[in-house]
């Protein structure tokens, strides 16, 4: 593949990135439309402890891997 093509791919996938990325903003916008103060604080919460699980799992599996080495 050329680098002209591999360039053009690229762009598609930037413009599709792009794309998703206002599609969740605007969808987070509408849940928040509809939640009540006390609901968007539990959704925020929720959101914290899957990043915290995320970030606890993901250190255990670099764990795994540094122990095979």
């Amino acid at each position: 593949m050329s680098d002209a093509e591999l360039r053009k791919i690229h762009d598609q996938n930037k413009s599709v990135q792009a794309k998703l990325s206002d599609l969740r903003f605007e969808h987070m916008l509408a849940v928040r439309a509809v939640l009540t103060p006390e609901q968007r604080n539990k959704m925020y919460q929720l959101k914290q402890d899957r990043k915290e699980k995320f970030k606890t799992r993901r250190g255990k599996m670099r764990d795994r891997m540094n122990d095979q080495e």
